[in-house]
């Protein structure tokens, strides 16, 4: 994961949403759910999330077709990195810091460089000597992982990159430096990092390091499974990873010491996790519960899986997860027939509408708060075509 991927990273986004009963995102009376502020210049919202204290953020299309860093709260809009070419977040905590990547007004084309948002003010993460950074994950003990590139030497047959833990303004512990590997680095809620690279025999390895940085897990590839790609870590250093046999999806979790696949619906060929974006979604939650998709064809259904059992979420023909929170609430599309797919909240009594306010129309739920039945996602208001962020609860 060079240069090239931490400016990839950018393009493989998530969804982030506003705040719960009590939050500090204001709600109008009686409307279940409302619209957050967009500025007139920008072409829409995506990418939305949601934190535990009720902080949105996501990013604002600029007209270039970039995407700039903005966090939403008491019913106010702050773009976080006005100055810059783009920026992009990988994720927020409830103490409202923000973390991610910026391109410097500036900067040699490709750079992007890892930072932190606080109060207003903008932390500088980049390694010194690095020639690309990241923020890739932070979580509610104020750890931020930080996943950097280097110039490759003359005996490098990769890039030689550096994954690394922050707290409290200076580097905590340096878990891993040696050539990239697939996919984005993992930081869980409890401090667990999760990573997939290079073997010495050649293979891939899943390393897992515990919340006191000692190497827990260690493990090749599982024959004959094709390299997986991490997607989401619970506070039980559970791992969901997207993998394939030949051609074909498969979702894989790293559990009690070993690999499992969640396996398919009856009927499927192929399990994927979410059929067009995987990254910066929760697919796991902390009671081990995992959300998936089994693929027929070119048709996705969404299930749930725990313990050996997969559940579908809708009779429907075709669904897809946008998360899944601690309660065990799962943001969903939902599509009853090829082209009519509308925004639902699965929870335990049963489906909730999560559509957009009234007077929109095309709505796309991104995600659910972590512990509460509220979502955040995006819908149009006619004329207009520009996807306005809204919350739902």
């Amino acid at each position: 994961m060079g240069r090239r991927v931490v400016t990839a990273l950018v393009a493989a986004a998530v969804a982030l949403v506003p705040a719960v009963p009590g939050a500090a995102t204001a709600e109008p009376a009686r409307e279940r759910a409302w619209s957050l502020p967009l500025p007139a210049a920008a072409t829409g919202a995506t990418n939305l999330r949601i934190t535990g204290s009720g902080l949105v953020y996501g990013h604002l299309g600029h007209a270039d077709g970039t995407p700039h860093v903005a966090v939403w709260r008491g019913g106010g809009l702050r773009e976080l990195a006005p100055g810059a070419v783009t920026s992009f977040a990988y994720g927020a905590n409830s103490a409202g810091l923000v973390v991610g990547q910026v391109a410097p007004a500036g900067a040699e084309p490709g750079y992007r460089e890892a930072v932190a948002w606080l109060g207003g003010r903008t932390i500088d993460l980049a390694p010194e000597g690095s020639t690309g950074s990241a923020a890739v994950g932070v979580n509610n003990r104020g750890e931020v992982l930080v996943y950097s590139v280097f110039a490759p030497g003359p005996d490098d047959t990769a890039l030689p990159v550096r994954i690394a833990v922050w707290r409290h303004g200076r580097v905590t512990r340096v878990l891993y430096e040696g050539p990239e590997g697939t996919g984005i680095p993992l930081l869980g809620p409890a401090g667990h990092v999760a990573v997939v690279v290079p073997g010495a025999d050649g293979a891939s390895s899943l390393r897992v390091w515990d919340p006191r940085g000692a190497l827990v897990a260690n493990a090749t590839q599982p024959t004959p499974y094709a390299v997986p790609f991490p997607l989401d870590l619970n506070s039980r250093g559970e791992v969901v990873m997207q993998s394939a046999l030949g051609a074909l999806g498969r979702v894989l979790v790293w559990r009690e010491g070993g690999f499992t696949d969640i396996g398919l619906l009856p009927g499927a060929e192929a399990t994927d996790a979410h059929p067009t974006d995987f990254f910066l979604r929760d697919f796991i939650n902390d009671t081990g519960e995992v959300v998936a998709t089994s693929r027929t064809g070119a048709t996705s259904r969404a299930f749930r899986w725990k313990d050996g059992k997969a559940t579908p979420l809708t009779p429907d023909p075709a669904s897809y997860p946008q998360g899944i929170n601690e309660r065990g609430d799962v943001a969903l599309m939902t599509c009853p027939t090829p082209d009519t797919c509308t925004p639902q909240l699965i929870t335990r009594t049963g489906p909730r509408a999560a559509t957009g306010p009234t007077g929109t129309t095309t709505a796309t739920v991104n995600a659910v708060h972590p512990h509460a039945p509220v979502v955040v996602g995006t819908a149009t208001t006619p004329p207009h075509a520009r996807a306005v962020p809204y919350v739902r609860r």
